[in-house]
């Protein structure tokens, strides 16, 4: 079975009534590989990470999910998203579809493109189908996030 990853990336912020807005990836920046099919356009491609997740709530296989081309890359496979919206952020959530916890790090760009980290899987890939991944920062970051890097 080929490894299969969906990631939605979106970014929720708090404001002082405790609401939450959230802001969804926009744009695909860069990727490192995307499974393709010539008999197909969008299934499997890296602009599968887009807008609300279409897959949710249930998890497995899907052609709406960004595919890596390979399974175990060394090089490692990442996405590059961007965000119509620059903003300070506090959570992160992503939605992976298979080939859970497989994400290593999560990095944002700010609005001058330079690399900050944000987060870093310290627990390494789960048993489950699939799951949402919350991340909650320790506090606002102290940059306008425009961008951010999964791998």
């Amino acid at each position: 079975m080929r490894f299969a990853l969906t990631i939605f990336i979106f970014f929720l912020i708090s404001f002082q009534i405790n609401a939450q807005k959230t802001f969804w990836a926009s744009r695909v920046i860069a990727f490192s590989s995307e499974y393709s099919d010539a008999n197909t356009t969008k299934e499997n491609r890296a602009i599968q990470v887009l807008g609300k997740p279409n897959k949710l709530p249930a998890f497995g296989q899907s052609v709406c999910a960004w595919q890596p081309l390979t399974q175990d890359n060394p090089q490692e496979e990442f996405i590059i998203v961007g965000f119509d919206t620059l903003m300070a952020i506090r959570q992160i959530a992503i939605a992976e579809n298979l080939g859970q916890g497989c994400i290593v790090k999560v990095e944002g760009f700010d609005e001058f493109d330079n690399v900050k980290p944000l987060w870093l899987n310290k627990n390494g890939p789960s048993t489950e189908v699939g799951k949402m991944t919350h991340i909650i920062l320790p506090k606002l970051t102290n940059f306008k996030v425009r961008g951010s890097f999964k791998y």
